[in-house]
């Protein structure tokens, strides 16, 4: 999804310097990514986007990220990103769900605004910032959301999961 942002602000680039081709190529690449996304990475077992697709198969793995950075990057119809925060946020079916760090939440937060959901958005921002941060004593945005920060346990961790 990142890719696909990226081919967006290279489009509109493009476009201001007037280079028409390379704006259309973008642009085709970029729908081409949108035009496939759920096919290749809708779980329609668990109501989410898996995180990868590892030898062919859908990983287990399922974030906030790969999920909210769809719906941030239009890669979603909006029935399905309703089903998604409602699996996420509301549900709560999604026990073993990778739950993203501060950084990468304005995606998040984006993406509930831009489906409507402000309540949860403030109530992430309520939950995270302020019971988790402000309780931990934090002065300023930690970079993660224990003072200790997250355990990156590396590759096995990966293969495990799928």
């Amino acid at each position: 999804m990142l890719f696909r942002s990226a081919l967006d602000a290279a489009e509109q680039m493009a476009q201001i310097v007037g280079d028409t081709n390379s704006a259309a190529w973008m642009h085709g690449l970029a729908e081409n990514i949108r035009g496939n996304f759920v096919s290749h990475f809708y779980d329609e077992t668990r109501g989410v986007f898996g995180d990868a697709r590892i030898n062919g198969k859908l990983s287990k793995s399922i974030s906030e990220h790969a999920n909210f950075a769809a719906l941030r990057w239009g890669c979603c119809p909006k029935e399905l990103a309703n089903r998604i925060i409602k699996n996420f946020y509301e549900f709560h079916t999604l026990p073993d769900a990778i739950e993203c760090q501060p950084f990468f939440m304005v995606v998040v937060l984006e993406a509930l605004r831009k489906y409507g959901h402000t309540d949860l958005a403030l109530n992430l921002i309520r939950e995270r910032w302020g019971k988790r941060m402000l309780a931990a004593g934090a002065t300023s945005c930690f970079e993660s959301w224990t003072v200790n920060g997250s355990v990156q346990i590396g590759r096995a961790w990966c293969r495990e999961r799928v």
